[in-house]
């Protein structure tokens, strides 16, 4: 299992924006993202293959650096049978 998981067009709706829909990964890098949970992660750990951020298989996870209020999340996802991972919202 080389993939922990795939998030397709996450974004966020947030109720008084102009736009109500704004990507959580307008630029396809990950600097408004921190890694937790590793030790000591590859740089590549998360990347982006076209339009689909990936994970190669491991212990941590990614938090955004931007805190959001009263909004509604929107995405796609893929765990590997066996896997175990999802979103945490907090």
């Amino acid at each position: 299992y080389g993939l922990m998981i795939v998030m397709l067009l996450a974004t966020v709706s947030t109720v008084h924006a102009d736009d109500p829909w704004q990507p959580l990964f307008p630029t396809k890098d990950l600097l408004n993202w921190e890694l937790k949970g590793y030790k000591n992660p590859p740089p590549d750990q998360w990347y982006f293959d076209g339009d689909i951020l990936k994970s190669k298989v491991g212990p941590g996870w990614l938090s955004s650096k931007a805190e959001y209020r009263n909004f509604k999340l929107k995405f796609e996802w893929k765990v590997p049978e066996g896997g175990n991972s999802g979103v945490f919202l907090r």
